[in-house]
């Protein structure tokens, strides 16, 4: 571990150093506090040793990450139950019937259903989210059937 040095008053230390035993180094180590910013008062805090040390990087990034990760976790769930219930109720023949032409004008049709949900605001027969949930559905769907050769991507 390399010891602090001056520079210009200012103090730098090596991240190891200052990760392991900061105030082994400090000539009159501040008082013990759960603020790590104490420990590291001479380090400016716009700098990135100053935020690895302190604990800011990631933080917030780590947090936003595992919501997203697990609100969209969520979604799916609901996605696939969605899936595997149509799936109970229709089977594959009524997408099969007409390939993936069949599909897009499904697609097409939810999507001309959200779009009069901007435009007149009523929702019902089904709400936006049930038929964003149908319009990944049927994406889904549709790259499912094409993996398992039932369908070709390339049309009838």
């Amino acid at each position: 571990m390399a010891k602090s040095r001056s520079s210009a008053g200012f103090k730098s230390y090596t991240k190891d150093t200052m990760i392991n035993n900061a105030t082994e180094y400090e000539p009159n180590p501040p008082t013990k506090s759960n603020n790590t910013s104490d420990i590291f008062w001479d380090i400016p805090e716009e700098t990135e040793l100053y935020k690895v040390i302190t604990g800011y990087i990631g933080t917030e990034e780590t947090k936003k990450d595992k919501e997203f990760q697990q609100l969209v976790e969520k979604i799916m769930k609901e996605i696939e139950n969605l899936l595997i219930a149509k799936n109970k109720a229709y089977g594959d023949k009524n997408l099969l019937s007409f390939g993936l032409l069949g599909i897009l004008v499904r697609l097409n049709d939810k999507l001309a259903r959200l779009r009069n949900f901007l435009d007149t605001g009523n929702q019902d027969v089904e709400t936006v989210e049930d038929t964003l949930k149908d319009i990944a559905g049927y994406a889904i769907n549709a790259l499912r059937l094409i993996k398992q050769g039932k369908m070709t991507p390339y049309g009838e």
